[in-house]
């Protein structure tokens, strides 16, 4: 075990002095004792605004010295661990409880600037300051040690980029302070096992595989245990009898070629993946960063093409599909951002023919890249040629299968692929699972561009021992790298460096030699921090006896949460002209999932595709409802002792039919709410709630029941709170409706509750509620609509001989009317009330106990609504890279910072909102040319919509076999 005071001991001496300079002085000044030249210091607020606390928190005090050296702060709560209020802009008046720390030549005054945050943390002042040569003092040493590692233990703590930068400095000043015999600070995260700096962002993480969650940490018992003794996953597989039986369909020609415990992707055509990949480069935008953790470009794909030596969308002009009539892509490992080894295969007509030109295309590939060379030989009996670099920069092998060629990065993959191919190892092909899902998914339907399958056995290996302990110990690893990478970085960013063995005090186990090259570190057993290397080429025959039980103790904590097997996983996704559908099978989920309040109320329940009254609204969702769940027995029972005594009838909601569904219809109120400043949203909701366009309908199986539940309701209301209510019976049509709505003239009533109604109606066969009598008309309307098509009246043809029937009027967001009439379910209404424009499910629900359509139009709605939040969220991502990148620019100053990350931890910084990375020199920051820098903020683009390439998405999630069926369809604009 590694105690933290030897680590900090022996912690990278030979570069302390990039802290500390023999000449240096020392200044350790209240920040009320400084000499202000200009400006002044900001005061404590009266008032602040939480809502914005990541933006405050980004507006750290810092100091900008006009010569060399370095400045700190310090204030409460610096040393008090979790809460850094030295940081925050609005913990007290910072003349008051501040410090700063200054390191500067000796003999000279030193000036600079403080930069903090002004008095509502809107933005930060910069106050320029002095300090006489003769305020130096040797002791201050010990202070401005103590804020520098409290500054970058708080960059760590933030979990921002440069993670593994700011560890080290966070050591490397640690260090110095023991060798100085100053006191080390304790830290939340001090250990640095404890806090690992993974950069990968892009790791898939899910309920199921939980392939996030490394194993822990215990040194201690070092004991060698076989890997073969331990037991892996026994949950029992699924009885797939009952769901194949004896079909036969249609399967991938290729996974007969593919191992059973392998993911796999196939794809109907080489194009088919080259349009795959262009999709996913194509709606990589602001939005679906906003799920992204960090403002960063790994550049997964292109490190993968260029591993291989060609480019999708190369071969994909190249190669027709006379050439190559499907394409399928598989490995061992899913950790793709770290590593992994990967296998794409080609079915072919002419294996000779395309192996000859994919080894030619590689080999001009490899002419540029330093140190690549030919590779050949034979494996099970598969002959392979290709190129490959030491470093894995190119890592290509070219083999022939039996009407097959395959290109792969690793030999571990051409073994598995021969030993298929020699009868040694099951292909995929031979599962029932496989068979399941191409049942499900048909192979040959139009409209497939890609089948994602995980089987059974895939799962049980990534979740097994071998693969659990060798992927902690190379996510150790990789920490250890980035430390060591971090401690050479100014020779590595400076092309000046010696190569060589290269040694580390932190442990790493089975490491093997570790050496420096120009390109960054290397470990002869778990690669380079570009890619690891993959866990199938770890030889780990033995782990420790604290990695078995750390194991044990995992795989028995993931198997509390599942019941009676383990889940393969599909998932089809269609890319078509019209739109883009993805459709996924989980068989069963976790125990703890997210969705298991939809389970509660929903399973053993569906609803009909026409059910719920779907129309066109700007969304609409709808849940099935199960009758003996514990959620709908415990309303019931509410709703029983709410009415007791008001009625002899034994009230219940046995009425309630196969669903309930929620939607909000075209309205102008929408246009006025999106014009709404945001801080003044809820007095506009206040004033506006009886124009809110929102119904909800619960459908009626018994029309008498539910006329006694409503006069109970009505009872309860009139019986507790006595002449506050009136109740009015209208008609619309000849139908019937009820509006409610409070008495005038009541004491402490506000004329908004005066002026508000409630409007409710049975028509259909279903309970309508709603405060727009607009909307309840509309519904009136759809059922007339329906009952004449039950009547033999055909709307369609209705609106064929009386086109103005279906004139929808002007939109009311001023842009094109979303949805085509051709499409989804007819409009219903009448011109006199302006029938609702927007699209809606294009054929029915997509699933049969939730669903939910979204318009276009309502997102643009919820994007101006959210527009501040947006903002908020992305300035803080573009900010987070500033730290780092002014790290880059103190230290090599004619240099471009994000150039220099990319080229020590190949990774790209971008801005979200597609601005570029310059030098502020007045406030001594990096800067986004789109949303500034703390100190000088800008609000960047609008919210872009979301979805913004279609016009309507449909969502529908259908529970089966304890498992869960989700699908999605986009609707892509008519051009």
């Amino acid at each position: 075990m590694f105690h933290r005071a030897s680590i900090l001991v022996t912690a990278c001496f030979l570069a302390a002095a990039a802290v500390a300079q023999a000449n240096d002085a020392y200044y350790d000044i209240p920040i009320r004792e400084l000499k202000l030249l200009e400006g002044k210091l900001p005061e404590r607020p009266n008032e602040y605004n939480w809502r914005h606390y990541q933006q405050a928190m980004a507006m750290e005090p810092y100091i900008v010295l006009d010569g060399p050296g370095e400045g700190y702060f310090t204030g409460p709560g610096a040393w008090g661990g979790n809460t850094w209020q030295y940081a925050s802009p609005v913990a007290a008046s910072p003349s008051l409880v501040f410090s700063v720390h200054l390191r500067a030549p000796q003999g000279q005054e030193v000036k600079g600037r403080l930069v903090l945050a002004d008095s509502n943390a809107s933005g930060m002042n910069i106050v320029r300051f002095v300090v006489p040569a003769k305020l130096a003092k040797p002791e201050a040493k010990a202070s401005f040690l103590s804020a520098r590692v409290v500054h970058y233990y708080h960059l760590l703590d933030r979990d921002i980029p440069g993670g593994a930068w700011f560890r080290h400095q966070a050591r490397l000043t640690s260090g110095e302070m023991v060798r100085s015999w100053v006191q080390v600070p304790r830290f939340p995260r001090e250990g640095f096992l404890d806090s690992y700096d993974l950069f990968t962002g892009g790791r898939a993480i899910s309920e199921n595989l939980q392939l996030d969650r490394v194993l822990p940490q215990r040194p201690g018992n070092e004991t060698p245990v076989k890997v073969a003794s331990l037991q892996g996953i026994t949950i029992k597989e699924i009885d797939w009898k009952p769901l194949v039986k004896e079909a036969r369909p249609a399967l991938d020609p290729l996974a007969s070629k593919i191992p059973f415990d392998q993911h796999a992707v196939f794809f109907p055509s080489f194009q088919a993946a080259a349009a795959m990949s262009d999709e996913a480069s194509k709606h990589d935008t602001p939005v679906l960063r906003l799920a992204q953790p960090r403002a960063e470009d790994a550049g997964v794909v292109e490190r993968y093409q260029r591993q291989l030596g060609l480019s999708l969308n190369t071969l994909a002009r190249m190669l027709g599909p006379t050439m190559v009539t499907s394409a399928a892509l598989t490995g061992s490992d899913p950790s793709f951002p770290l590593g992994t080894d990967m296998a794409v295969l080609l079915e072919t007509p002419e294996p000779a023919m395309l192996a000859r030109l994919l080894t030619t295309r590689v080999a001009l590939a490899a002419a540029d890249i330093k140190g690549a060379k030919p590779a050949s030989g034979t494996i099970g009996g598969v002959a392979y040629h290709g190129f490959v670099s030491p470093d894995r920069k190119i890592s290509s092998y070219i083999a022939q299968l039996d009407g097959a060629v395959v290109v792969t990065n690793s030999t571990y993959q051409l073994q598995r692929l021969a030993a298929i191919r020699g009868g040694k190892a099951m292909s995929l092909a031979l599962l029932p699972e496989y068979k399941f899902f191409r049942m499900r998914y048909p192979r040959g339907e139009a409209d497939e561009s890609a089948l994602i399958f995980l089987s059974d056995a895939t799962i049980r290996r990534w979740c097994g021992a071998r693969w659990r302990i060798a992927d902690a110990r190379r996510t150790r690893a990789r920490a250890v790298l980035a430390e060591l990478q971090a401690s050479q970085a100014e020779a590595l960013a400076r092309h000046k460096v010696e190569p060589g063995p290269i040694h580390t005090d932190l442990p790493i186990l089975g490491g093997g030699q570790l050496r420096l090259t120009p390109d960054g570190v290397v470990s002869s057993v778990y690669g380079t921090l570009d890619f690891m290397t993959p866990v199938g080429e770890m030889a780990m025959d033995e782990v420790t006896k604290d990695e078995a039980d750390a194991y044990a103790q995992w795989r028995d904590g993931y198997q509390r949460n599942w019941t009676w097997s383990f889940d393969p996983i599909g998932l089809r996704i269609s890319l078509g002209k019209k739109k883009l559908a993805t459709d996924l099978t989980i068989m069963p989920l976790i125990l703890n999932s997210e969705y298991n309040n939809f389970f509660e109320i929903s399973r053993g329940a569906k609803f009909e595709p026409a059910a719920g009254d779907p129309h066109k609204s700007l969304a609409q969702l709808i849940v099935a409802l199960n009758h003996e769940s514990h959620m709908f027995h415990a309303a019931e029972g509410f709703a029983s002792m709410t009415f007791a005594g008001l009625t002899k009838e034994n009230l219940s909601l046995g009425w309630v039919g196969s669903s309930i569904s929620l939607y909000a219809d075209d309205d102008p109120f929408w246009n006025d709410l999106a014009k709404v400043d945001e801080e003044k949203i809820n007095d506009f909701m206040t004033k506006n709630v009886g124009r809110l366009p929102v119904g909800l309908r619960v459908d009626s199986t018994s029309p008498l029941q539910l006329a006694l539940f409503l006069s109970a309701v009505r009872a309860y209301v009139e019986q507790t709170g006595p002449g506050l209510t009136r109740w009015e019976s209208l008609k619309y049509k000849d139908q019937g409706y009820v509006r409610v709505s409070a008495v005038k003239g009541q004491r402490g009533v506000s004329p908004e509750v005066e002026n508000m109604a409630v409007y409710y109606t049975t028509v259909g066969g279903a309970l309508t509620v709603t405060f727009s009598e607009r909307v309840l008309q509309h519904a009136i309307d759809r059922s007339l609509d329906g009952e004449r098509r039950a009547g033999g009246v055909s709307l369609r043809a209705e609106a064929a001989s009386h086109p103005e029937a279906n004139a929808s009027g002007s939109p009311t967001h001023g842009s094109p009317t979303h949805g085509s009439p051709t499409h989804g379910w007819p409009t219903h209404g009448s011109p006199t009330h302006g029938s609702p424009t927007h699209g809606s499910p294009t054929h029915g629900w997509l699933g049969s106990n939730v669903a939910l359509h979204v318009d276009h139009a309502l997102l643009e709605v919820a994007n101006a609504l959210g527009r501040r939040q947006y903002e908020d969220r992305m300035q803080v991502q573009s900010w987070n890279n500033l730290p780092v990148l002014n790290e880059w620019k103190r230290l090599f100053p004619d240099r471009d910072p994000v150039a220099v990350h990319r080229e020590l931890w190949g990774v790209t910084l971008v801005c979200p909102g597609g601005g570029k990375y310059v030098w502020n020199a007045k406030y001594g920051t990096m800067e986004s040319t789109v949303y500034g820098h703390p100190g000088q903020p800008k609000a960047g683009p609008p919210a872009p919509p979301v979805l913004s390439s279609f016009t309507a998405g449909d969502f529908g999630l259908t529970l089966e076999n304890d498992g869960l069926r989700a699908r999605v369809e986009l609707q892509r604009p008519a051009k």
